[in-house]
């Protein structure tokens, strides 16, 4: 889980508290939150996907494991054939994470490389055929952009904690965003999810805020909404990752201002061995320059 591990901490511990402890984790590529779910009591995990190297290897991982049901499809706005768009890396080293059926354009990171036709559903529809449960503990969602899509699509769908992905214009990597966090957070707060932590990442730097939708381009990271409902028996967990993201900020800020410490004794120990050596090869004046040339020897 690429540089995730906040938001597994943070979920999995919300996890530990919900009475539900179904989880839902859409867009669950290769499996590593529905691990985390099954490594933190989760009674049944429903792992969603719509790319079919994941889908097989979702299934070879957990096999006919009794508390994973994997079902191959996407989740949006509507029920309907959709276009997943093949997204990879131009290394061609990561070629499983990034599809989606939110259109993205070409980056320096990334490039589109084909469509396939995919099965799409809400998790409405889902819910209300009995393929998925009504209510279930956890929802996670991952999906490249589509994420918003995919709340508007609950329906009577209900989760006590919802987590979705944002990121603020990424020009080099992904590219603009198709939703804005702040849209998704109103769209939740009309549905009952009055409380929002938000795990705000900008190139090394991690920070955890409570109900601050507000983004720059540079942002990313995830987005954990609590409903009114189960947020006055989590506020301990919420606290206390804030805490350990804080206090690794302020060790990381601590490390780089010692390195820049050491850069600047170097720098000024070279520039006074450059103005020495400067010194060193001064022109003596025209002066000393004549007593040398008629010093007796």
């Amino acid at each position: 889980m690429y540089e995730q591990g906040t938001d597994v901490r943070l979920l999995t511990a919300l996890l530990l508290r919900v009475e539900n402890k179904i989880a839902i984790d859409a867009g669950a590529e290769r499996g590593a939150f529905t691990q985390a779910f099954l490594d933190h009591g989760a009674e049944k995990v429903f792992a969603i996907e719509p790319y079919p190297p994941n889908v097989t290897a979702l299934k070879e991982r957990f096999g006919v494991h009794p508390q994973v049901e994997v079902l191959a499809l996407a989740l949006g706005e509507r029920d309907e054939t959709a276009t997943l768009h093949l997204i990879e890396d131009r290394a061609g080293e990561n070629v499983s994470s990034y599809h989606s059926l939110a259109r993205a354009s070409d980056t320096p990171l990334l490039h589109t490389v084909g469509a396939l036709p995919v099965s799409c559903r809400t998790l409405g529809s889902l819910a209300a055929e009995g393929v998925l449960p009504a209510r279930v503990g956890i929802l996670k969602i991952d999906a490249e952009g589509n994420d918003l899509a995919i709340l508007r699509g609950m329906g009577d769908f209900f989760a006590m904690v919802v987590m979705i992905e944002y990121w603020d214009d990424l020009p080099d990597a992904v590219g603009p965003s198709p939703f804005a966090l702040a849209d998704a957070d109103q769209f939740m707060k009309a549905r009952g999810y009055q409380q929002c932590a938000v795990i705000k990442r900008r190139d090394e730097f991690e920070t955890l805020e409570l109900n601050d939708d507000r983004t720059r381009p540079g942002d990313w990271g995830n987005a954990i909404f609590l409903h009114e409902s189960v947020f006055p028996q989590m506020p301990s967990e919420v606290v206390e990752a804030a805490v350990t993201v804080h206090a690794r900020l302020i060790d990381k800020a601590v490390l780089f201002r010692t390195e820049c410490v050491k850069r600047l004794q170097v720098i000024e120990e070279q520039a006074k061995a450059i103005e020495y050596f400067r010194e060193q090869l001064k022109p003596a004046p025209f002066s000393v320059r004549l007593q040398r040339l008629f010093r007796p020897e």
